[in-house]
């Protein structure tokens, strides 16, 4: 009978050492969004996931765990699920965004071709190091989303031309941005 007690108590304590620091780290958080919309809770960390719950603007949950830099596990109204983590920030938004008078993605986009000219041509894809790859984004921005890896001898259509990057179009047809010390022009 004393095996038992304590093997009881042994499996309380380890339940307990798991479970209380696993509760103190979840983080109440917000959702924001630039255009004041609703955010997606889904079944898995992935885009095409099961919507389980729509979120509104502004609206806390509850943060569980950080699964990469793109997706965090979390609960809302008593539902567990997954969301992007570029929509929730620490504190309370004051107010939704006015979507009439705030920047948009194609007004940003619009700002950084106001110092691009259009340009004919091609470059290559020139590296320092042979087995590195030419990084291709969505935007004129080293920290922009990366589209493709462009390898040393690619071929790219010039589209715009600004000070340090190349709008650019690769065979595939993908449109991107790719930094001047990444290509030649010919």
């Amino acid at each position: 009978m004393k095996r038992k007690g304590v093997s009881l108590l042994l499996a309380t304590v380890l339940l307990l050492a798991v479970l209380v620091p696993a509760a103190g780290l979840a983080e109440t958080m917000y959702v924001y969004s630039k255009n004041g919309g609703e955010l997606n809770l889904r079944e898995t960390a992935n885009p095409s996931a099961k919507v389980l719950a729509k979120i509104p603007f502004g609206e806390a949950v509850e943060v569980s765990s950080s699964l990469n830099e793109t997706w965090v596990a979390c609960t809302y109204n008593g539902i567990s699920g997954f969301v992007m983590t570029k929509y929730l920030q620490k504190t309370k938004p004051d107010k939704k965004p006015d979507v009439d008078k705030d920047p948009t993605d194609v007004d940003l986009m619009n700002g950084v071709f106001k110092n691009m000219k259009p340009q004919k041509g091609t470059v290559v894809v020139s590296l320092a190091k042979p087995s590195g790859y030419g990084a291709m984004r969505w935007a004129p921005a080293k920290s922009a989303r990366l589209i493709a890896k462009m390898a040393e001898g690619s071929v790219l259509t010039v589209l715009y031309k600004g000070e340090h990057w190349y709008q650019v179009m690769n065979g595939n047809g993908q449109v991107g941005f790719i930094y001047d010390s990444y290509v030649i022009p010919q």
